[in-house]
């Protein structure tokens, strides 16, 4: 008799361990798998923000350039303006000279 509880107490030992074993591994599936998920959340995580920064950057570029484009314009109309204000000075002041040539050699206007 004593030998069947033994017997006995073996055979539950080693389902016990079967299931310790078997929750192990269960166990080292599940860790594994959230490793994994987490790697490919993290990757899919650092993608979004790279592509977020590049649309970012794209964006502040097209606005910086945007900005220098009207920069260069009002740069432009005002070189313009300055020119055709010179010129008009240069032929006031050319007339100016002409008549005062004029008068010095005694020439009727």
């Amino acid at each position: 008799m004593p030998d069947d509880i033994l017997s006995e107490l073996r055979a539950r030992e080693e389902e016990m361990e079967a299931l310790v074993n078997d929750a192990r591994e269960r166990a080292a599936r599940i860790r594994e798998d959230a490793a994994r998920e987490a790697r490919a959340l993290k990757e899919s995580m650092a993608s979004s923000a790279e592509a977020e920064a590049a649309r970012l950057a794209a964006s502040e570029r097209e606005r910086t350039e945007k900005d220098a484009n009207q920069i260069k314009e009002a740069g432009r109309r005002e070189a313009l303006e300055l020119r055709e204000k010179g010129e008009r000075k240069f032929e006031g002041a050319v007339s100016e000279v002409m008549r005062f040539l004029m008068e010095s050699i005694g020439a009727p206007r």
